[in-house]
């Protein structure tokens, strides 16, 4: 998801991942999977196959694991802030963890072109110090919409293919 706000003379786009459950939707989830496969378990325990309890409870702690960890990474986000002479990056999940600063007049934006028709566009901040991934986990359209942005926000674009680019 690609938000831009623009203030004066500073645009702002924020980048996160397409969130299809929030973490509550996701507990729900957990609990009732969890209760299903709970009452599986005691029926077989109940006719004397009680070693499917220790089974079922390793399943739906693996699930509770990873649905967490999928959920988690939902929350990432990635803020861009542009004014007049700087560029700043911001990444975290709820606040920030990483920072660069870059001089406008010094950065572009390389974007590498999909080859394949399900690839997905590589977008890196490059500077003569620093070469910097992000919007990993956007879609090709959210990708587009936010080269769309900086361009318009003054940011230099170089792509390695540029006879493709409208």
């Amino acid at each position: 998801m690609v938000e831009r706000k623009i203030d004066k003379n500073i645009a702002i786009v924020t980048l996160s991942p397409n969130r299809s459950a929030n973490w509550t939707q996701t507990k729900t989830l957990i609990t009732i999977i969890g209760l299903f496969v709970l009452c599986i378990a005691l029926i077989w325990a109940a006719l004397g196959v009680w070693i499917i309890l220790p089974f079922a409870g390793l399943e739906v702690s693996l699930l509770a694991f990873l649905l967490y960890r999928g959920s988690y990474s939902t929350y990432r986000k990635q803020v861009i802030t542009i004014n007049q002479d700087t560029l700043k990056f911001e990444a975290g999940v709820y606040h920030p963890k990483c920072l660069f600063q870059f001089d406008l007049k010094q950065l572009s934006i390389n974007v590498k072109e999909p080859t394949l028709p399900f690839d997905f566009s590589e977008l890196h901040f490059k500077d003569a110090q620093h070469h910097l991934a992000f919007g990993q986990f956007l879609n090709q359209d959210d990708r587009l919409l936010t080269l769309d942005y900086l361009q318009q926000a003054g940011v230099h674009i170089q792509s390695d293919r540029w006879w493709l680019r409208k």
